[in-house]
């Protein structure tokens, strides 16, 4: 109930404390870096919290500058090339065949025009929020100089908010919570630089995948594989899949066997590195996850998904903790 209250919380105050979550999720990320700079070149934690802040914000906002510009090029040529999936590409016997089922099934074109743009707006529901806030230019540049002071001051200021954590929660409590991370997880970086690194590989083998194929909008398909990925049950499959069946109906033999090899090798990658930067921490149950994904298709609200994915982690990491969960007593004889 803590949970979903607290959740709930997040959730509508978003679009207020957005620079605040990105400059906490830049701090966890980059921990390992300022503690690299502590120790090898001896500088003080505010130096080291100052640079190790500046330098990863500078390098994420030049990053994500160029991929914003490249994104929105491909979006421009999406839009004007009338989707990704065009029905004149298809090869001629695969078109005669569509044809013959559309001719008795009429209704079948404007029942699907009329039902999946709604689905895929419904999906967003704190877009329009969000959007506001950076066509806002004040509140734009306000957001942007927010982002790197939370991390600074998150990064100088650890020490202090895990023993004010420990004076919340009990410090005992923390501690458990603590060796339960270290467990859980098998790097020093955490759970949040694990699994940061691991989506990023997943992007960069999929654009990679996508470059040699010569496919159209290789950025954008790659942030939506990089996406999938996030969910245990659909993950790189659910788009690279569709994508081969379509190649191939097209008759590009080529690129969809290309595309099947490719999710082979997400897949297979993604086995090897996952259990050496991360153990399977989120435990979340197929048929929960799947659930989620039919309930936030049918009530509109996207934010089912990660809530489901986020309380299936945190009762694992409670478990390991001893914190949740019951010990069996043996009787005495």
């Amino acid at each position: 109930m803590g949970y979903t209250v607290v959740f709930a919380l997040f959730v509508q105050t978003l679009a207020y404390t957005l620079p605040f979550v990105l400059g906490i999720l830049l701090a966890l990320i980059t921990v390992p870096i300022c503690r690299f700079l502590e120790k090898k070149t001896h500088c003080s934690r505010t130096h080291a919290a100052l640079w190790t802040a500046v330098c990863a914000y500078l390098l994420f906002l030049t990053a994500g500058a160029v991929l914003l510009v490249w994104l929105l090029r491909e979006l421009l040529v999406f839009v004007s090339d009338s989707g990704y999936f065009r029905y004149e590409e298809l090869s001629p016997g695969v078109r005669s065949a569509i044809g013959r089922v559309l001719a008795y099934l009429p209704e079948l074109t404007s029942r699907l025009s009329e039902i999946l743009p709604g689905s895929m707006a419904s999906l967003w529901p704190a877009v329009d929020s969000i959007l506001k806030l950076l066509l806002s230019v004040p509140a734009f540049f306000l957001l942007l100089a927010l982002i790197p002071v939370t991390a600074y001051l998150v990064l100088r200021f650890r020490s202090r908010l895990t023993a004010f954590a420990a004076y919340i929660v009990e410090k005992e409590r923390v501690t458990q919570l603590r060796r339960a991370a270290h467990r859980l997880s098998r790097t020093s970086g955490g759970f949040a630089f694990s699994y940061f690194l691991i989506y990023t590989i997943t992007f960069s083998e999929s654009f990679i995948i996508f470059h040699l194929l010569r496919m159209k909008y290789p950025l954008i398909t790659a942030l939506v594989v990089s996406v999938s990925d996030i969910f245990p049950v659909l993950g790189p499959g659910t788009v690279l899949l569709p994508l081969c069946v379509y190649q191939l109906l097209c008759g590009h033999l080529l690129q969809a066997a290309g595309l099947f090899v490719g999710w082979i090798v997400l897949t297979v990658i993604r086995q090897i590195i996952e259990p050496r930067l991360v153990a399977k921490v989120t435990r979340t149950p197929a048929i929960a996850m799947l659930a989620s994904v039919y309930c936030s298709l049918v009530s509109g609200n996207f934010w089912l998904i990660p809530y489901t994915g986020l309380f299936f982690f945190l009762l694992q990491w409670l478990r390991a903790a001893g914190l949740l969960g019951k010990k069996e007593t043996r009787p005495a004889r």
